[in-house]
Formats: C-alpha cells, sequence, structure tokens
C-alpha cells in the first residue's frame, strides 16, 4: 500500500471514530438531561418524603368515589309507616363526612291507585337535632309512583345540596296522598344494620305539618343517603406542596444551567 493510501485510510477511520465519540457523548447528554428536568414533573426529585406523602394523600382523596352516608335498605322490614294524623315521616341520620349528595333512596309502598293516578311525593331534608327535624325543609327532588307495593326509588330531579361532617340531617316526605291511592315508608327495628360507613341512623319522627311537633316513632326507615366526598384540606395542601416543590426544583436547575452556559 502507498504511503498516500495509508495517510488517506488512517484520516478516515480518524473521522469515522470521532464521530461516533460525538455521537456517544450527545445521547449520554440527552439522556442526562431528560433525567434531571421530567424528574421534577414525574417524580420531583430531591423534594423530600414529606412532599411525597403529601402528594399521595392528596391524589388518593381527591380520587375517593361516591360513599354511603347511611344505608339500611338490604335490612328486615318490620312494618310500614302510614299515612295517620302525622303524615310527615322523617329519618334522621348523622354523618361524618362532608360532601354533596349524589343519590337518595327510600324503600316505599304505593298501592295500585297511587300507580294508575302517577302519585308524586316531594322529598325533603332538613337539619336536625337530639329532637327530631328542625327549621323548613329543602325539597331534594321527586318521587312518582311506577310499580304498585314495596320497592325502592331513587329520588328524581336531584336538586343540590351539601352536607358538612358532624352535622345531624333528616330524609322527610309527606306520604298524604289526595283521594283513594296511599304510599307507606318500610322500617325495619330500630338499631338494625346499617351497611353506609360515612355515618349513623339517629331516630325516626313524625309530624303533623313538617315544621314542628316532630314525634319519636322509634323505627329505622329504609333508605340509602349517597354523597360525594369533598376533597380533605390535606389533599389541597398535598397538591399545593409538589407544586412548589417542582416549581423550585425547576427554575434552580434553569439558574445553574444559565451559570455554566455564561
Amino acid at each position: 500500500m502507498s504511503l498516500l493510501l495509508r495517510i488517506f485510510t488512517g484520516k478516515r477511520a480518524q473521522i469515522v471514530l470521532y464521530g461516533e465519540k460525538a455521537h456517544r457523548l450527545c445521547h449520554t447528554k440527552k439522556r442526562e438531561f431528560m433525567k434531571k428536568n421530567m424528574g421534577v414533573f414525574w417524580g420531583v426529585p430531591r423534594a423530600g418524603v414529606g412532599v411525597a406523602l403529601l402528594a399521595l394523600f392528596a391524589f388518593t382523596s381527591v380520587s375517593r368515589a361516591d360513599i354511603d352516608i347511611v344505608n339500611s335498605l338490604g335490612d328486615t322490614i318490620a312494618g310500614e309507616a302510614a299515612v295517620s294524623t302525622r303524615p310527615y315521616k322523617a329519618q334522621d341520620f348523622s354523618t361524618i363526612v362532608s360532601g354533596q349528595i349524589s343519590g337518595v333512596i327510600l324503600d316505599l309502598n304505593f298501592n295500585a291507585a297511587a300507580v294508575t293516578a302517577g302519585s308524586t311525593l316531594d322529598v325533603y331534608i332538613y337539619n336536625a337535632t337530639g329532637s327530631g327535624p328542625t327549621g323548613i325543609g329543602f325539597m331534594l327532588g321527586t318521587i312518582t309512583a311506577t310499580t304498585s307495593g314495596a320497592n325502592q326509588y331513587s329520588v328524581g330531579h336531584l336538586q343540590a345540596f351539601s352536607l358538612t361532617a358532624g352535622q345531624d340531617y333528616a330524609i322527610a316526605v309527606d306520604i298524604a296522598l289526595p283521594g283513594s291511592p296511599t304510599v307507606a315508608w318500610e322500617y325495619a327495628a330500630l338499631n338494625s344494620p346499617n351497611t353506609g360507613t360515612g355515618g349513623s341512623f339517629l331516630n325516626a319522627y313524625n309530624s303533623t305539618n313538617g315544621i314542628s311537633n316532630w314525634a319519636n316513632a322509634s323505627q329505622q326507615r329504609l333508605m340509602a343517603v349517597t354523597v360525594v366526598p369533598e376533597p380533605t384540606t390535606g389533599a389541597i395542601l398535598g397538591i399545593g406542596a409538589v407544586a412548589i416543590a417542582a416549581s423550585r426544583t425547576l427554575r434552580r436547575r434553569i439558574t445553574a444551567g444559565s451559570k455554566t452556559n455564561t
């Protein structure tokens, strides 16, 4: 091989070698950049264990599904709260969860005449104390008779209403229907099982006018109340902590990069 050819071949090999080194260096730098900066958004590196725990708590709290405050729909029926001199029937309950009501179900028994007439009941919610509902109820929605006999009815046209943890409430209906149609509210024995996890059943009450003179009925009327829990303060703080930590970490890296470049 001539001297000129050997020189040319050697130079070409060096060029290829330099090209490969440059490619590997570029790839390594890119990978390090992604690892350092993308971690700000996905892992929040070096933000601390406290922030990570707050973030976990936050996202877990926000993603919670609807929960039953109280639910007695599976209890053994002990009787029916029918029309009497006190047609306003109420069931009190307590709650340990704050949130907007997303569903109310009552176990009612309409007769055939009520179904034929398409009878409608207004469903109310009251604040309550140890003596029963207080003040004037807020209309939650309506129930329309569709099938004779005892059936579970979901309250339709549900209006927005939020429960506050630690407060007692009452669901109430006026079961005095005009004419021959009748309806009764099924009930179980007092202190029957409650499958709800967000509160407890209290007493049932009857009233003549739905405003005062609530009399204790010593029953547990069949119903379920479901809410969408509100995000807790801890969840909000957790989300804020993650955002602040990510912002500060990214700012430090951008500043450090600027100083290095200068």
